[in-house]
């Protein structure tokens, strides 16, 4: 058998018959619209599952913006509580004193009692809303990153599609199929 030559390249396309053509081509990496198997359904398939996570995720961060604005109004709200409860413990302050200035120990340890549970009550509403806003942030830091990820990701797939679009169309000339 003779060798292959590849002067056999300057004869582009398949044709029928044309056996020994077609087999030089080949060897020589020349694609001739379809020769080079590439799953691009694949291809498609991944990139459409990462826009659909990249929705989702997406989705989930709207929805972590809408979560952090309920928690500032909800800060806002302990806000204006808090400026109660201060000014309820200031008062209760006031009440315990005249109890003791009255000497009526049973109704000023009574009240020291009610401040206690302002003080409890405070410290709770303020811890909840700490753990609140750091899982909140914790959340939203998370999407974020898993975003970036997911867009960078997008833009291989696609770049990589465009990359296989450009293999796959027919070779017009001699320097089209070296350079594909």
């Amino acid at each position: 058998m003779p060798p292959r030559s590849s002067v056999t390249a300057f004869h582009l396309g398949y044709r029928s018959g044309n056996s020994r053509v077609f087999l030089d081509q080949v060897d020589m990496g020349i694609n001739i619209g379809g020769l080079l198997q590439v799953n691009q359904q694949a291809l498609v398939a991944e990139r459409n599952q990462q826009h659909r996570l990249l929705a989702r995720l997406q989705l989930d961060h709207d929805a972590a913006g809408l979560d952090l604005e309920d928690f500032l109004n909800e800060e806002e709200e302990l806000g204006g509580r808090r400026d109660k409860l201060q000014e309820d413990f200031a008062h209760q302050l006031e009440l315990v004193e005249d109890a003791y200035a009255r000497r009526d120990v049973s109704a000023a340890m009574g009240l020291e009692l009610s401040l206690k549970n302002l003080r409890i009550e405070l410290a709770v509403r303020f811890r909840d809303l700490e753990q609140k806003a750091m899982a909140l942030l914790d959340l939203i830091k998370a999407t974020h990153q898993k975003l970036s990820t997911i867009e960078f990701d997008i833009i291989r797939i696609e770049h990589r599609l465009r990359m296989i679009q450009l293999q796959l169309q027919p070779v017009t000339s001699l320097n089209d199929a070296l350079n594909a």
